[in-house]
């Protein structure tokens, strides 16, 4: 109870927020302009979970009834790249909603303009959050997991989310190392912060909201926009800096050790294989990953090894060939490290 009162005091905060945003917008109807808050389209429970494969809506309950129109506007989903999912959200008169989302692998942006909502995850490790106008929320799965999302009523909603695969991560570490290793990183330890998002990435969501997609060259501008806010985020997350070269090279040796450990994430890696693949010295290896990591290399490898584990259970991999393939000498002891990372056995992470 105490924690549905809490949800109810940060709506009730933030709404504030929207209510004070909606005036401002709408008094730019003083100035011949239409307000932003209105839209000719419904948008209805079909059209959101008609998006595509990029956004797997598996439940969508609407206030009134699951037919009932969610709110008027619009919400689109482009994928510039196989690699790159873009959704884009701006509705006005939105009705209150429950509904269940499949969480994708990667690494997952959310730029909040307007809007209230919370979060829950009830597949993998837990995690929750409430946004709110001026949100940015930085989200890293190494699993495929589900959220369930609600949200009251509200006069606007507005939003830009982004989703980058390892994959895609991967293919530009040339060129920013060290954005990759943090980003790498925080996919692989499952990491979710909610910070405040600066004004240029806030000006950026505005922009991507008002470009049209109907052409190949705004799909180019949007892969554009994609990697702008990537980069954004990153400085926003660790703090904007210039690297010296000895740094760089540090970064790089990081980078490479994580690939390696995601590449082979099996019960018999050891530190000093990664070492050795990365050229260093095991020592040297621990002390450059404690520098740029809260934790320690091995519990980074026994990070991504359990999200590796909690992905091929939730694919409906059995438990004996997942103990097998991640190289433990049993299904027992294959359980036992399952229950003491995720604090429950490995029929909790199956399908239903």
């Amino acid at each position: 109870m105490e924690q549905n009162n809490d949800l109810d005091a940060g709506f009730a905060r933030a709404g504030t927020d929207v209510d004070r945003t909606l005036n401002v917008r709408n008094s730019l109807s003083d100035h011949g302009r239409q307000p932003v808050c209105k839209y000719p389209t419904d948008v209805t429970a079909a059209t959101v979970r008609n998006l595509g494969k990029s956004v797997k809506v598996k439940r969508l309950k609407v206030a009134g009834g699951s037919a009932e129109t969610l709110a008027s506007g619009r919400i689109r989903v482009i994928n510039p790249t196989e690699d790159i999912a873009i959704m884009m959200g701006r509705l006005a008169g939105q009705r209150a909603y429950d509904a269940l989302i499949a969480g994708e692998l990667g690494l997952s942006v959310e730029i909040r303009l307007n809007g209230i909502s919370h979060a829950r995850e009830v597949l993998g490790t837990g995690r929750e959050s409430l946004l709110k106008p001026g949100d940015l929320q930085i989200t890293g799965s190494s699993f495929r997991t589900q959220w369930a999302v609600t949200a009251k009523p509200q006069h606007l909603f507005e939003a830009v989310a982004v989703r980058y695969s390892a994959r895609y991560l991967e293919s530009v570490s040339e060129r920013v190392p060290e954005l990759v290793s943090w980003a790498l990183s925080t996919i692989s330890m499952n990491r979710q912060v909610v910070l405040s998002a600066p004004a240029d990435l806030t000006g950026l969501a505005e922009r991507m909201l008002a470009t049209s997609v109907d052409d190949a060259d705004n799909s180019l501008l949007m892969e554009a926009y994609a990697m702008q806010i990537l980069v954004a985020v990153w400085h926003r997350a660790i703090g904007r800096g210039t690297s010296s070269a000895s740094t760089t090279e540090e970064n790089e040796i990081v980078s490479h050790a994580l690939q390696v450990i995601r590449a082979n994430p099996t019960a018999s890696l050891t530190i000093a294989e990664i070492a050795k693949a990365c050229r260093v010295s095991a020592s040297r290896l621990k002390t450059l990953f404690q520098k740029s990591h809260p934790t320690s290399i091995g519990a980074e490898i026994i990070n991504v090894r359990m999200s590796m584990a909690a992905q091929m259970i939730g694919d409906g991999v059995t438990i004996s060939k997942a103990a097998e393939t991640l190289g433990y000498r049993s299904p027992e002891a294959f359980s036992r490290a399952v229950r003491q990372h995720f604090g429950r056995p490995p029929r909790d992470l199956q399908p239903p």
